[in-house]
């Protein structure tokens, strides 16, 4: 299913309130091709997705419930630009909180990611725009049973409580069979923490609030989801902290 054929089952799809009232969500009007254009120059690479081009000219985003919009063109700088350096941000709560769509430097759109600010975590919310719209249509349709309501209230909480935040140390890193996570952990300094998403099934995320200071120093692997973040606390601490027993 594509971006656009999902999005338009989602308006095509009526819906019912807490209080019994029929609820839709509404399309934002889309872009020209001279706007599109404008847009191409926020976003890495030569060109932008066909599918994207096709939504966007369709819609630019949507509107539903608690979300002011959704929006497919919103590719300012994110406050958190170190980890995401090009996304768009897809939407907020109102609380902090926003779901961001990952941008590699070819221009291909990848998946989104939910930034949490309470707990600070990141999570790999959908694997792409088009299951991310649709995990929006099925909360629409199911509510807190939904899959996107169980990740955003669960699932944050979930990575919060994992062993060691979700990350592994520089020295594990550097002993994997994983050629590419072993070259990047060789760059990195021995106090530093690695977070891997790769390959990660939705749900998967780190920690990082619980041992990271957006103060500090980090590192991404080119526009893999993989980073290096330089703890909080002294190195001491994380070699016992990761130290088998």
């Amino acid at each position: 299913m594509s971006p656009i054929q999902a999005l338009k089952a989602l308006l095509n799809d009526r819906f019912t309130s807490e209080d019994g009232k029929e609820i839709r969500a509404t399309a934002l009007k889309g872009l020209t091709m001279p706007e599109i254009d404008d847009l191409r120059k926020l976003l890495p690479g030569k060109g932008m997705p066909d599918e994207i081009v096709e939504l966007i000219r369709f819609s630019s985003g949507f509107k539903y419930d608690f979300f002011d919009e959704i929006s497919f063109i919103n590719a300012d700088t994110f406050n958190l630009e170190a980890f995401f350096p090009n996304v768009v941000e897809l939407a907020g709560d109102g609380t902090g909180n926003f779901w961001l769509l990952d941008i590699d430097y070819e221009g291909n759109w990848g998946p989104v990611y939910y930034a949490c600010h309470e707990p600070a975590v990141i999570m790999k919310q959908a694997e792409s725009l088009t299951d991310f719209i649709k995990q929006i249509h099925n909360w629409a349709k199911q509510g807190d049973d939904a899959l996107f309501f169980q990740l955003c209230d669960e699932g944050v909480n979930k990575i919060r409580k994992l062993r060691n935040g979700g990350f592994i140390s520089t020295q594990t890193a550097k002993s994997s069979n994983d050629p590419v996570l072993r070259d990047f952990a060789a760059t990195l300094p021995p106090e530093y923490l690695v977070a891997d998403l790769r390959n990660k099934p939705i749900g998967s995320g780190f920690a990082w609030g619980e041992y990271y200071s957006v103060k500090d120093k980090d590192i991404r692997c080119k526009d893999l989801p993989l980073w290096g973040l330089k703890p909080k606390q002294s190195q001491g601490f994380w070699s016992k902290l990761f130290r088998r027993k």
